[in-house]
């Protein structure tokens, strides 16, 4: 899923190196809804970040909330289901700010996330697997063209940094590293459209399946039966 893990692959198995293959939603171009702030009765000028996909522990959720505790004009909407339901449900009882919404099918995902301002995806450096990571969330909230928030793990720095989609927190606990991005955060998050546009061109699942079509087609040639 990734370009380091294919070269790990080729270090520890002394093979070609491998296709990848992204996790991409299909192409579509996504009509920016309004949902969160029609459903919990948002104020029109705060900004939403949102935390969409599997809530368990590791992934910054919580870390997420106390970051932007205190801060003005900012909503946090975590949307999913997972082992911390409770603890975010008890939390969004606690932090007015913060509010959770139960998962949604994947027919309608991208009209929630569209309804945010910003994604956030500042998941802990726990294992090579995590720092080697590319979410599918990250390519889930530039369709809907939201820019991301990602933490310092190797892979989705460099994605964000190289295509400039966003915002980069190094150490998702350290909250003076926050302070002092934040505002330039909540004032240019908009300038990041176009350069969301051309990557949602690249990365989206029409693109990649070629790269699928095309190791069936190599298979094809050298007589192995695919089924």
């Amino acid at each position: 899923v990734s370009n380091s893990i294919a070269n790990d692959y080729i270090k520890l198995y002394g093979i070609q190196k491998p296709y990848l293959v992204f996790n991409t939603p299909n192409y579509r171009e996504v009509d920016k809804k309004d949902i969160f702030r029609e459903k919990y009765n948002i104020p029109k000028e705060n900004i939403i970040f949102l935390y969409q996909g599997g809530v368990s522990k590791g992934r910054g959720i919580l870390e997420f909330a106390n970051l932007i505790k205190g801060k003005e004009q900012v909503t946090y909407v975590i949307m999913g289901y997972g082992l911390l339901e409770n603890d975010i449900q008890k939390l969004a009882l606690d932090q007015e700010n913060v509010f959770f919404h139960e998962a949604v099918s994947p027919e309608v995902l991208l009209n929630y996330t569209s309804s945010a301002d910003i994604g956030v995806c500042i998941e802990e450096n726990l294992c090579k697997s995590w720092d080697y990571a590319l979410p599918n969330k990250m390519f889930e909230y530039n369709m809907a063209g939201l820019p991301i928030i990602v933490s310092g793990l190797y892979e989705m720095k460099k994605f964000v940094k190289e295509n400039d989609t966003g915002f980069i927190l190094d150490d998702i606990f350290d909250q003076e590293e926050f302070d002092n991005k934040f505002d330039t955060i909540i004032t240019t998050y908009k300038s990041k459209k176009d350069n969301i546009e051309k990557v949602t061109k690249i990365y989206n699942w029409e693109e990649q399946e070629k790269v699928l079509f095309s190791i069936y087609n190599n298979l094809k040639k050298d007589n192995i039966n695919v089924k």
